[in-house]
């Protein structure tokens, strides 16, 4: 094996760590308790990573990577359910959220900033995106992206000259995470990307789905989410714009191939033309997306949603010719 190809499986391998830890306790956990029950599990399980790292033992920077992930999931979690009761989110939900920002993790902000849109504190989401978007920097790599080596060769170059204990730094420094959301979760998100928990729509999609689709759980690469977010949380149409152009740009980066998840951000992309009243521009997007990418794809869903109201909106009419 050379070199270059056994700092590229390092490389996979350690993200993946990162990246499936709590979402396989989600899966595994979840049907088995209540939502209260589950919560309570998290609970402990931050617990116990707050001990393992009051030891300042081995494996520090990795304990100290989950813990911040787990206290984002928690405030998500614990913010959804506020957001459902119709209640405020609570001074210890921002604390919460605060804290695991220390982790620096792109995913992790961008998950703030949707709990922001989603109970409408749009010039706090504004602030926080434009900060957001200053973090990311050209020699950093989404985590889909991966299986594209011309993608990973910055980040690899640099690894090499890394001590073994440097190596999981650089790699979370560098690699740009999944933003995920479970159904717990759910009210911190864009309502559109629910459709995305539900994506695996036969056995056979479910048979040929990659790992990086999960039942239940909404997955979405961070830029193009970044972008979406920013054009839901500016109220201005000068900031509407430029947000959709980066949107749209970013898709057509990716040379119109499946590349990381790509359907899901062609999806974004068909979301902001229905929300501009383009149909046909929304439906060719969602039809794009589904021809793109055939499988696994909640594209399906959007352009059943969309043919429901044609009908429905076209019924009255026919009932009184």
């Amino acid at each position: 094996m050379s070199r270059e190809c056994y700092w590229y499986v390092t490389m996979i391998r350690l993200s993946e760590v990162f990246d499936s830890q709590l979402k396989a306790y989600f899966v595994q956990n979840r049907k088995q308790h209540t939502t209260q029950k589950f919560r309570t599990l998290m609970k402990q399980f931050a617990k116990n990573l707050e001990q393992s790292i009051s030891n300042r033992g081995k494996y520090l920077f990795e304990l100290e990577f989950l813990y911040r992930k787990l206290l984002n999931t928690m405030a998500t979690t614990d913010a959804s359910a506020k957001i459902a009761d119709k209640k405020p989110i609570t001074d210890y939900i921002y604390e919460m959220y605060k804290s695991s920002l220390r982790s620096g993790q792109i995913c992790i902000y961008l998950k703030y900033a949707s709990m922001l849109v989603c109970i409408h504190d749009n010039d706090r989401a504004v602030t926080l995106l434009k900060d957001i978007e200053s973090m990311i920097t050209s020699d950093m790599v989404q985590i889909s992206m991966l299986p594209e080596k011309k993608c990973v060769k910055p980040v690899i170059d640099r690894a090499q000259s890394l001590a073994p204990h440097e190596i999981a730094k650089i790699l979370a420094a560098k690699i740009i995470m999944n933003v995920e959301f479970t159904t717990l979760e759910m009210n911190c998100a864009p309502s559109h990307l629910m459709y995305e928990m539900y994506k695996i729509l036969t056995e056979d999609d479910d048979r040929v789905r990659c790992n990086k689709i999960s039942k239940e759980i909404a997955v979405i690469d961070a830029k193009p989410f970044l972008y979406y977010l920013q054009y839901l949380a500016h109220e201005e149409t000068e900031g509407k714009y430029s947000s959709k152009i980066k949107l749209f740009n970013y898709i057509e980066s990716l040379d119109i191939r499946p590349v990381g998840l790509f359907d899901t951000a062609y999806n974004l992309k068909g979301h902001i033309f229905e929300l501009e009243n383009e149909a046909s521009k929304t439906w060719q997007a969602y039809v794009t997306s589904a021809t793109l990418v055939p499988r696994n794809n909640a594209a399906y869903w959007h352009m059943c949603r969309l043919f429901s109201q044609y009908v429905a909106d076209k019924s009255p009419y026919e009932r009184t010719k």
